[in-house]
This record gives C-alpha cells, sequence and structure tokens, in this order.
C-alpha cells in the first residue's frame, strides 16, 4: 500500500471528525464513559473523545504511549455504483480522550471549534423533536 500524502492524511482526518461530530447517539458512548469514568476521568462521547484520526483534524496529537478505549463501530459504504453491495460491516478502532492528547500547534487548537458545532448540532435535533 502506497504511502498517503499529506492532502490525502488532512482528508481522512477531516472525514473522521465529521463521522465523529455528525453522529448524535452511538450504541458505544456509554462503554466510551464507563471505560474512562473507571479511570477517574469524566467523558462525554463525541464532545472530548474522538479517534486518532479525528484529533489530528483537530490539531491535536495524541501522546505517545497513550491507551484508549477500543469499540467496534460500524461502517455504512456510500458507494453509487449499483455494482457494488453497500452492506454495512464492523470495524474495530480505539478512541482517546482530550486529556491524552496536546496541541499540535497552539493556533490550530480546533477543539473548541468542534465542541461549538456539536452542540449547536444536538440543540437542532433537540427542536426537531428527536
Amino acid at each position: 500500500m502506497a504511502r498517503l500524502t499529506p492532502q490525502e492524511r488532512q482528508a481522512r482526518s477531516e472525514e473522521s471528525l465529521s463521522r465523529a461530530i455528525g453522529t448524535i447517539q452511538s450504541q458505544n458512548d456509554s462503554v466510551v464513559e464507563a471505560h474512562y469514568a473507571a479511570l477517574g476521568i469524566h467523558a462525554t462521547a463525541r464532545t472530548d473523545v474522538f479517534t486518532y484520526n479525528a484529533w489530528r483534524a483537530l490539531g491535536r496529537q495524541v501522546r505517545k504511549g497513550e491507551h484508549g478505549c477500543r469499540l467496534t463501530v460500524w461502517i455504512h459504504p456510500t458507494s453509487t455504483d449499483p455494482a457494488k453491495v453497500n452492506k454495512p460491516f464492523p470495524k474495530a478502532t480505539t478512541v482517546f480522550h482530550v486529556s491524552q492528547t496536546d496541541p499540535i500547534d497552539q493556533t490550530q487548537d480546533r477543539l473548541h471549534e468542534a465542541q461549538t458545532r456539536r452542540t449547536a448540532l444536538v440543540q437542532f435535533a433537540k427542536a426537531m423533536g428527536a
């Protein structure tokens, strides 16, 4: 497999972040919160707990040696090719708490921006009756 270009890595990180923030609720939320509660960390899924790539998109780097919470997520392919079967499939991933990360560059720390977008999304969903 060929190495990804910096633009491809950035695109992958942005996609990971949009999936994490764009979901209202997940079956893994309670798993994540219980995992970090056992470590004495108050964690809210999709607000301060993201995958490695999502943290990169937020301008943060997971510290070397940190261990996250392993989850199984279901990926829903979005191929428009009728020859391909768009069947969901499971994928293992690891999420990390914000306390396990450091800003890559103070000017690129977009965590507050993402939390604001997430809050707006939740308020919109509540207003729509979801």
